[in-house]
């Protein structure tokens, strides 16, 4: 069974993150230049409070666009997030992301803190790679390379 902690032991535990006190000026240039589409909102005791996506900042631009400098990111946040810890398996995170519309989950540990973070683009590559592996060896086993 795949897990969480396969895709951070490839991908990394970084995450990128910022206060629900910074603007949503400063969220939008963090992510321009990162080039990622979030960042973790991170509240007391080294948990995630929220998170903050493209998709939250375009949703304000109608009526903040000419100041964004004046707009907490703690206002715009996406406040409920869903979270998943190293155990958790990777089709169910397909399934949560594709029914709950979301793009990247935050991972915790089990005091809640703060972790890693896996996209719907690490959980498709992660299953794409372990498809190849299984084609390959069956590949071999019926060719008879296997040692």
């Amino acid at each position: 069974m795949h897990r969480v902690h396969h895709v951070l032991s490839v991908k990394g535990d970084q995450v990128h993150t910022i206060s629900e006190a910074e603007s949503v000026l400063e969220a939008v240039k963090r992510m321009n230049d990162l080039k990622i589409g979030c960042l973790v909102v991170m509240g007391e005791g080294g948990a995630p409070s929220g998170i903050i996506t493209e998709r939250d900042v375009l949703r304000i631009i109608p009526t903040s666009a000419n100041d964004l400098s004046n707009v907490a990111v703690g206002d715009v946040m996406t406040k409920n997030v869903i979270v998943c810890g190293l155990e958790d398996q990777i089709d169910e995170l397909r399934s949560i992301m594709k029914e709950r519309f979301v793009r990247q989950l935050p991972v915790v540990d089990d005091d809640g803190k703060l972790i890693g973070i896996v996209s719907l683009g690490d959980v498709s590559a992660h299953l794409i790679v372990a498809k190849a592996t299984k084609i390959k060896y069956m590949h071999d086993y019926i060719h008879g390379h296997v040692r």
